[in-house]
């Protein structure tokens, strides 16, 4: 089961996160618990093809940026860290930039459970992809969509039931 790991400061999507011991066995967090509209708040699974748009001015940027500036929150793999970090190395990013945007998204840790979802996909996607989409996948319905820009990405993602898009 995926965990929730926090970097930087509260993000206000933790409440839909309570700790392993509250939880009983229909928890949305809980692999048996069926996917289904959330009534809780809006929590965007975000990938790193979509967080990079934050910080390098390319098509589709101006989405990434508009949805941090109106506050919605996003939950990712901690995967995203060690990704957007080698992304601002790559392109000559500031490495502050990387880590406050990585400070406004709720960061899961990497479980058992979900390498094992990972492998037991059996989508396709490259390494890095199938673990995030293993991580949404473990966070059920706690999570409305994924916001990415990788079609492959996408497509398997809503082949396995969550919606996944580059638009919010």
């Amino acid at each position: 089961m995926a965990t929730l790991g926090r970097v930087g400061a509260r993000h206000p999507a933790e409440e839909v996160w309570p700790p392993r011991s509250t939880r009983g066995p229909q928890h949305p967090l809980d692999r048996r618990h069926p996917r289904r509209h959330s009534r809780g708040p809006r929590v965007i699974y975000l990938d790193t093809s979509a967080a990079a748009k934050a910080l390098i001015d390319e098509d589709g940027s101006d989405v990434v940026r508009k949805a941090f500036a109106d506050g919605i929150p996003f939950v990712s793999s901690k995967l995203l860290a060690v990704e957007l970090h080698a992304v601002a190395d790559r392109r000559a990013i500031d490495r502050d930039a990387a880590q406050e945007l990585l400070d406004r998204v709720a960061l899961v840790s990497l479980g058992d459970d979900t390498l094992e979802r990972a492998i037991d996909i059996h989508c396709g996607l490259r390494t890095l992809d199938a673990l995030h989409l293993a991580t949404a996948l473990e966070l059920g319905d706690t999570i409305t969509s994924i916001l990415t820009f990788d079609r492959e990405f996408a497509a398997v993602a809503a082949r396995l039931g969550i919606p996944a898009s580059d638009q919010l």
